[in-house]
């Protein structure tokens, strides 16, 4: 595949491909055929599943694999700083906002029923409960954030496959605890409004920061980049300018595009009296 002068061969992914298909079919299954045979066709309406939520489930996924699966990760991992941080702003807000609103609050109601009982306890619950708490997840994220933008430790991600994947799932996996109480499927586990609003501002600091210091710093401060050609004929420095742009500006847009989506789906439902599902 070309990227502007610069050539990175197709190599075939099948662990990406397989880890994106089987999250696909388990999905498609349960809000499918196991749905039906769950609740009956006499009462499939308790058991909802809109379009919207599938839409937003599988975009999520062709997302990761439209990055891991194709040039486009090694793009990131090796060549250009710019197209790393686009492929960071997907896993921090943009994949993890689709997948909570791809799920349907009974799947995870009953997800967490067959927990318990497997388990015999609540301990799993109240972790859950714990991680997902509005200071929990917000110190999770940005310290998961800060750790890996931290230049000792992103020079591992160049160095391991291990490393690169560990990275990813840190930002995946606190981005949707740090998500959970804004656009999380369980009603009573959201922020009301207004501290939804503070959160999200929150939220967007230590981004904003790290961009910040990344845009201004007048060095390279990954120096790994400065050994690679660059797509596009960029220099290393153009490079990392758009990268530091990109987290410190980008990085807060879907943050307000959901508080503008919140705000007038909140509106709305208040205006014809309708309680928040």
């Amino acid at each position: 595949m070309d990227f502007g002068g610069l050539s990175i061969p197709w190599a075939f992914k099948p662990l990406a491909l397989a880890q994106a298909g089987f999250l696909a079919l388990a999905y498609l299954a349960y809000v499918g055929p196991l749905r039906r045979r769950l609740a009956g066709p006499d009462l499939l309406w308790v058991y909802p599943v809109h379009l919207r939520q599938v839409a937003c489930f599988l975009t999520a996924l062709l997302l990761i694999a439209a990055f891991e699966a194709t040039p486009l990760d090694e793009l990131a991992s090796r060549y250009s700083f710019a197209v790393h941080m686009v492929q960071h702003l997907l896993y921090t807000t943009v994949v993890p906002i689709l997948i909570l609103l791809g799920l349907p609050a009974w799947l995870v109601r009953r997800f967490i029923s067959r927990v318990h009982r497997m388990v015999g306890g609540d301990f799993l619950g109240r972790a859950f409960r714990v991680v997902t708490h509005p200071l929990v997840a917000f110190g999770a994220f940005n310290g998961g954030l800060v750790f890996w933008h931290l230049p000792q430790y992103y020079g591992l991600v160049h160095e391991s496959s291990f490393y690169h994947l560990l990275q990813h799932l840190t930002f995946l996996g606190t981005a949707l605890l740090v998500w959970w109480p804004v656009v999380g499927p369980l009603p009573e586990r959201r922020l009301p409004w207004l501290l939804r609003l503070g959160y999200l501002f929150a939220l967007s600091i230590i981004p904003g920061v790290i961009g910040a210091f990344i845009t201004f710093s007048g060095h390279l401060v990954y120096a790994y980049y400065g050994t690679t050609p660059k797509p596009f004929g960029l220099d290393p420095m153009t490079d990392q300018l758009i990268g530091g742009l990109i987290m410190k500006v980008f990085g807060s847009i879907p943050l307000w595009v959901v508080v503008g989506v919140d705000f007038m789906v909140t509106f709305a439902r208040e205006e014809q009296g309708i309680p928040e599902a």
